[in-house]
């Protein structure tokens, strides 16, 4: 114990105090100096990411989104067009493939558009109120789209169109049809089978949701844009339970959905054979896209068969998918500038 005492006590740094406090002031400053360094590649860290987050859904639209889904899209064994490089558009992708699954008897002909909502792009469905007509062509709905005081305002890369739900034998759709938050046609009594989901815009978010009882089946009343159809084929990332068991009639198909990233798809399936079942069809959306699916978490059956149609015009070429042509009382519609 005196010993130690009298190590404590023996200090021969204190002899030449002038050695040691340099170091001490240098052995500081490098500490101050590194701390700085940290702080500065954390903070360039934080805005990078918000830099990255804030781009998803900016105004300002960058290219990056479309190459990075052009990729995986490539690598499912997609032959994507009409990406964001020379040529294309930064929120827009098509792509076509033919695919064979095991559960699926049938050789399938898809064709997908899948684009991000929000910035300047504008949803909407086009209907007799845009065109004055009951029947409404592709061309005829792209035609009013691009001459739109929207689209001369802001100018127009493109449109794109899907056929809307369904309709009744005097061409009238049927369920809850809203656009620019005025209800245009009511949702059927006792809703069904062909009718138990809708496609809504709210505040620019897209929504795909089961039309139902209670709350949660309502629809809001401040979504701007409505369209019913049926079945639900996904919900939640699952098949939904309306389809499970449903019937194996095969036909060309058109759907709507959205995956996890918020993106939307429109879908029509094809196929020399007859086309697809409403299962089978959910089966495809809901498998991911490593397994020839698409991998979406919620997606609504359009009205298929002779109806399925897609229309895709740009400035510098048309790409036409569609069963006769038959003129539509409603189109799903997406507005590029």
């Amino acid at each position: 114990m005196e010993a130690c005492s009298e190590m404590k006590l023996v200090r021969p740094n204190r002899v030449r105090p002038n050695r040691v406090r340099p170091n001490r002031v240098r052995t500081s400053r490098a500490r101050t100096n590194c701390m700085r360094v940290s702080v500065q590649y954390l903070l360039a860290l934080v805005i990078l990411i918000l830099g990255q987050r804030a781009g998803a859904v900016s105004d300002t639209m960058t290219p990056t989104w479309a190459c990075e889904m052009a990729a995986r899209l490539c690598d499912a064994g997609w032959a994507v067009e009409n990406h964001g490089g020379k040529g294309g558009h930064p929120d827009l992708l098509a792509a076509d493939r033919i695919i064979h699954a095991d559960d699926i008897t049938d050789t399938l002909v898809i064709t997908a558009v899948v684009f991000r909502p929000g910035g300047l792009n504008r949803v909407t469905i086009v209907t007799e109120e845009e065109t004055g007509k009951l029947g409404i062509t592709g061309e005829d709905a792209a035609a009013s789209l691009l001459a739109s005081p929207f689209s001369r305002g802001e100018g127009v890369w493109g449109v794109v169109l899907i056929n809307g739900g369904f309709f009744d034998k005097k061409n009238r759709p049927m369920g809850l049809l809203r656009v620019g938050g005025k209800n245009l046609n009511t949702a059927p009594r006792g809703g069904g089978f062909l009718s138990n989901g809708y496609f809504a815009m709210i505040g620019g978010s897209p929504v795909i949701q089961e039309f139902g009882r209670g709350r949660e089946g309502l629809v809001p009343e401040k979504a701007e844009l409505v369209l019913q159809s049926g079945p639900l084929l996904v919900c939640g990332s699952k098949v939904h339970k309306s389809v499970r068991r449903a019937a194996l009639t095969r036909s060309s198909r058109s759907a709507i959905g959205l995956d996890r990233f918020g993106n939307i798809w429109m879908v029509v399936v094809r196929s020399p054979l007859g086309g697809i079942s409403l299962r089978e069809m959910a089966l495809m959306l809901v498998r991911p896209l490593s397994r020839g699916g698409l991998g979406l978490s919620n997606a609504m059956n359009l009205d298929g068969g002779s109806s399925t149609q897609m229309f895709l015009k740009t400035a510098g070429r048309e790409m036409v998918r569609r069963g006769d042509g038959r003129p539509l009382p409603a189109w799903i519609a997406v507005v590029f500038p």
